[in-house]
C-alpha cells in the first residue's frame, strides 16, 4: 500500500498543470550505481552547492520493448512527498539488459543522470524513484533503494 501511495504522489508530481489524461505504466528499471558505488547500497549524500549526484543503471517498459528518451529521478520522503529534481539522458547501451530479459529492442535502455542538488533538499531519507514518458505514457519505477541526504 505505501508504494502505491508513493506512486500517486510521483504521478499527481508529474501532472500538476496538465490538463490531459496521460496513461500511467509502472515500468522496470535498476539503479546500477549511486556515486560510483556498486553494488550498491543506501548512501550518504551531502546536499551542499555543486555537489553533483551522479545516478545510471536502466530502465524501460519491458513488454513494450520501449525505453525512454530521458529519466528523471524524484526523491519520496518519509511522509510520501515527491521531488522531482532532474533529469538524464537515456539511451546508453545495455547489451546485459537485452541479454537478460530476451528483448534486443532494450540494447539502449541505459540512463546517466547527474544533478546538483544545491541544497534544496531538507536532510532526512529518500526512497529513489524513476519516471520516463514512454510514447505519451507517464513511466514509473521505484529502484528499491533510499539515499539519506545531509543539506548543508
Amino acid at each position: 500500500m505505501k508504494l502505491l501511495t508513493i506512486i500517486l504522489a510521483v504521478l499527481l508530481t508529474s501532472l500538476q498543470g496538465c490538463s490531459k489524461q496521460v496513461p500511467v505504466v509502472i515500468n522496470q528499471c535498476n539503479l546500477d550505481s549511486l556515486q560510483g558505488a556498486t553494488p550498491l547500497t543506501d548512501i550518504n549524500f551531502s546536499s551542499a552547492p555543486k555537489n553533483k549526484l551522479k545516478a545510471s543503471g536502466w530502465f524501460a517498459n519491458v513488454a513494450a520493448g520501449k525505453t525512454p528518451e530521458e529519466v528523471t529521478i524524484i526523491f519520496i520522503d518519509q511522509t510520501g512527498a515527491a521531488s522531482s529534481q532532474g533529469a538524464g539522458s537515456a539511451g546508453a547501451p545495455r547489451p546485459d539488459v537485452a541479454k537478460v530479459l530476451n528483448k534486443e529492442a532494450l540494447k539502449n535502455s541505459g540512463y546517466a543522470i547527474n544533478i546538483e542538488l544545491n541544497g534544496n533538499l531538507p536532510s532526512g531519507m529518500y526512497r529513489i524513484l524513476l519516471n520516463g514518458n514512454i510514447d505519451g505514457q507517464i513511466g514509473v519505477c521505484d529502484t528499491g533503494r533510499s539515499i539519506n541526504i545531509e543539506a548543508n
